[in-house]
């Protein structure tokens, strides 16, 4: 009598008793299934940080953006799991678990094409601060996420050999798939994603998914079709990711880097001194640990009446530089950007200061403007972004103590961290230029520290920093706090909505400057500016006190700011996200 045998990738009916039917595997996956396992997990995760890069040109990098992110993911692991579990024990096949990979490889090789037209869509639509960055994720992420949950639980029904080592199978296999997306989160954020930019980490990652389809189609013995269209997916994935399925890096990039991309901006009525088109130059682009950064050259007309270059990070703005006949960048005169006129104030009202520090660096304007303004001046710049230093010297003319100019040193690191690692160090001038809409470091808002600049300012030094917000109105929570936060450190706070060509509306999103002192009779009552940059005696050959700044002194708003419902920030509670929300969104 001859036995029956069973294809290997068809599962076995064994009776349980009581008419019941236990399914399994044929028999227990090999150690190829271990591969695969660790393998899915790495992808998951490495597709959840890259995952936050595509959001970021679009949304920012705020605590909504990854709050949306992070549940995203979970709720499509608890998802997947699920589902998997029920259809691992309906189709305990390898064959079925290789459609899993590849359909999931496919989705996420998708990731890279609908990301752009996607995302403009939702912004459009403008759900507001918050559902923004969580339906994107949702439609993104989600469908491939399931997909890639559904691994596990697919794992252990085709391990398991019996139901006595059912415990220790499924806790060996969930063990290794954590390592996996541990491997994976390293290999993405250390690695990946600065090395060789965001889609292509996407694309890696669908290729992983769809070799592991493959391997799991053959190992397993599954069928010539299932086999097939796990090579197929293979060939898919692979082809888009040589053919490089980013779209128009000046199309879809640069337009999500406009001001009309932020739910901030849309909502708050900000006006920018310019909006960026289709019409630029990509000149340089990287994905650094901190931001998705392009170097864009825009002809006349778009960014004022000569050509210009300008840095965007995620979705915002960041700086700018007119361009010569040449297309090199100008580094003298004013700069692009309005606000940081107010920074000329600054060396105006403490006229004999010897050392000056800058947090932020952006593209080196705001140090080569107060440099110019006081050759004499030592400036110690700290930058968080290595790559936004090495951009900034080759694409905007930044002269530091590394190409020449041993008047500007450039630290690379932490502003509060480097500030508190000082000592005994002050400085007469300092300048904080790192908040924008967004994307604001809370740590470099609070009153802990402000207190910490306060005790590395000189006798008589002075304090300025530029935010985005609104002076009055219900936009003006992050403005209120700031300013009441701020007023509990320094004694003379003075504010300067920065006029736009419309004139100033202190209930729109705008940029409004801050200059502090410790002490009062530092800083010089309203008007009393153009004085003091008359006498400064400054060094730029154009004249300082034109229009621009004569305005923005104007500017100055003089009555008692509102601190009515908006806390002080301290490292314990400092909402800033949620203090940028406007019309309750």
């Amino acid at each position: 009598m001859t036995t029956p045998t069973t294809p290997p990738d068809e599962p076995v009916t064994l009776p349980l008793g009581g008419g019941r039917e236990h399914h399994v595997a044929a028999r227990p996956a090999g150690a190829w299934l271990l591969l695969v396992v660790f393998l899915a997990g790495g992808a998951l995760m490495a597709y959840e940080i890259v995952g936050s890069r595509l959001l970021a040109p679009y949304f920012g990098s705020s605590t909504f953006v990854w709050g949306s992110l992070i549940s995203v993911f979970l709720g499509a692991l608890a998802a997947g799991y699920a589902v998997g579990g029920r259809l691992a024990d309906r189709f305990p096949a390898a064959g079925a678990l290789a459609l899993v990979l590849a359909a999931s490889s496919l989705l996420v090789g998708a990731t890279v094409l609908l990301s752009a037209p996607l995302q403009e869509w939702i912004i459009d639509v403008n759900l507001g601060l918050r559902l923004d960055p969580l339906v994107s994720s949702v439609l993104l992420f989600g469908p491939a996420s399931v997909l890639m949950g559904m691994v596990s639980p697919y794992a252990v029904r085709l391990r398991a050999g019996d139901l006595q080592s059912l415990g220790r199978t499924a806790g060996s296999l969930y063990g290794l798939s954590t390592f996996g997306s541990i491997a994976g989160t390293l290999a993405a954020s250390f690695w990946l994603v600065q090395s060789f930019g965001s889609e292509a980490t996407v694309l890696a990652v669908g290729v992983v998914l769809a070799a592991c389809s493959v391997l799991t189609a053959m190992a397993g013995g599954a069928r010539a079709l299932v086999s097939t269209i796990a090579s197929v997916s293979l060939v898919l994935v692979a082809l888009l990711a040589l053919a490089g399925a980013g779209g128009d890096e000046v199309g879809d990039r640069v337009r999500a880097a406009g001001s009309d991309y932020s739910p901030v901006f849309h909502a708050g009525g900000y006006k920018p001194e310019f909006e960026p088109s289709t019409g630029g130059t990509l000149r340089d682009k990287a994905d650094s640990s901190y931001h998705r950064i392009r170097v864009v050259d825009y002809p006349a007309g778009q960014v004022g009446d000569t050509p210009a270059r300008v840095l965007h990070f995620d979705n915002s703005l960041q700086a700018a530089a007119a361009l010569d006949a040449q297309g090199a960048p100008i580094t003298t005169g004013a700069p692009v950007f309005g606000y940081l006129r107010a920074f000329d104030l600054v060396p105006a009202i403490r006229p004999d200061a010897e050392k000056a520090l800058l947090v932020g660096l952006g593209s080196g304007a705001a140090a080569m403007r107060l440099h110019e303004l006081r050759p004499d001046l030592q400036i110690d710049v700290v930058e968080i972004d290595p790559k936004v230093v090495e951009l900034a010297r080759k694409w905007f003319g930044y002269r530091d103590s590394e190409n020449g100019n041993d008047a500007i040193t450039t630290h690379v690191g932490d502003g509060r961290t480097w500030l508190a690692a000082q000592g005994d160090t002050t400085f007469d001038v300092i300048m904080l230029d790192t908040y924008f809409a967004d994307s604001i470091p809370f740590h470099l808002t609070t009153r802990e520290f402000l207190e910490l600049v306060r005790d590395r300012l000189a006798p008589d030094g002075v304090v300025a920093a530029n935010l985005i917000g609104a002076v009055e109105g219900s936009r003006s929570e992050l403005f209120r706090s700031m300013h009441r936060t701020w007023s509990r450190v320094f004694d003379d706070v003075a504010v300067y909505p920065v006029p736009t060509g419309s004139g100033v509306d202190l209930t729109a999103f705008s940029n409004i400057e801050l200059i502090a002192a410790p002490d009062r009779g530092v800083l010089p009552p309203r008007g009393g500016e153009a004085t003091l940059v008359e006498q400064a005696g400054f060094s730029a050959k154009e004249p300082v006190l034109d229009r621009q700044l004569r305005d923005l002194i104007a500017a100055r708003y003089v009555d008692e700011v509102d601190h009515e419902g908006v806390p002080i920030l301290t490292d314990d509670l400092a909402p800033v996200d949620s203090l940028l929300q406007v019309d309750g969104i």
